[in-house]
């Protein structure tokens, strides 16, 4: 994982996973990823550009979270370069100021909906599940 933090809410264990690249994380890291989190008991966070559906929904499987930017981000003060990227290659990059507040709040009320929920288990119509690896 790029880093493991706590949730200043709950306390809660987050393994972190950054990537800002334009293609998609390659599956065997994906794998090891999901992997650690389970071993360490921590749940999988994984903020990326791109994620296929199939990963997406084994993150959140673990009771993890797939954070998807649509953009890669460049650092704030290079919106001109980005403009050229964009403008001339076609590519989905940005550099804004700060993340929008309704991307935050997405990831707010994933988090406050499963603050009772323990890790490596999941919520599905209400139920608490414990999640079981099929390999």
């Amino acid at each position: 994982m790029t880093s493991i933090g706590f949730s200043n809410w709950t306390g809660s264990p987050y393994g972190i996973e950054i990537k800002n690249q334009l293609q998609y994380i390659d599956r065997g890291e994906f794998d090891v990823k999901l992997a650690m989190c389970r071993k360490l008991m921590i749940k999988p966070l994984f903020v990326m550009r791109m994620l296929p559906k199939s990963y997406s929904w084994e993150v959140v499987r673990q009771g993890g979270y797939a954070f998807i930017m649509k953009y890669q981000l460049y650092p704030h003060g290079s919106e001109a370069l980005a403009r050229e990227v964009r403008d001339k290659l076609s590519l989905p990059v940005d550099s804004p100021p700060l993340i929008h507040e309704t991307t935050l709040n997405r990831f707010l009320t994933w988090h406050n909906g499963t603050k009772d929920v323990p890790v490596n288990f999941w919520r599905i119509h209400g139920a608490i599940v414990e999640w079981t690896p099929n390999h």
